[in-house]
C-alpha cells in the first residue's frame, strides 16, 4: 500500500503540469472562437481544467485511503 500511495503522490505530481497547461491555454484562448459553433475556445480547454482537477481529487483521495491503510496494517476496502 505504500508504494500505491507513492504512486499517487507521482501522479498528482505530474498533473500538476497538466493543470498549470490548461489554465494558462484557458486564459491565453478564452477570446478565440470556435469555427463552427462560435464557442470560446477556452471553454474546451476549461474542460482539460476541471477533468484535471477532478484527476487530483482521486488522486489525493487515495493517498489517503492507502496512507492510512499502511498505518494502520489494514487493506482499504
Amino acid at each position: 500500500h505504500a508504494s500505491a500511495a507513492v504512486a499517487n503522490l507521482v501522479g498528482i505530481y505530474c498533473t500538476w503540469y497538466l493543470i498549470n497547461g490548461s489554465h494558462r491555454a484557458l486564459n491565453s484562448e478564452w477570446a478565440q472562437l470556435t469555427p463552427a459553433m462560435q464557442l470560446p475556445m477556452g471553454a474546451i480547454y476549461l474542460i482539460v481544467f476541471c477533468s484535471t482537477l477532478l484527476m487530483v481529487l482521486f488522486l489525493a483521495v487515495n493517498v489517503v485511503r492507502h496512507g492510512l491503510s499502511v498505518f494502520k496494517r489494514k487493506s482499504p476496502k
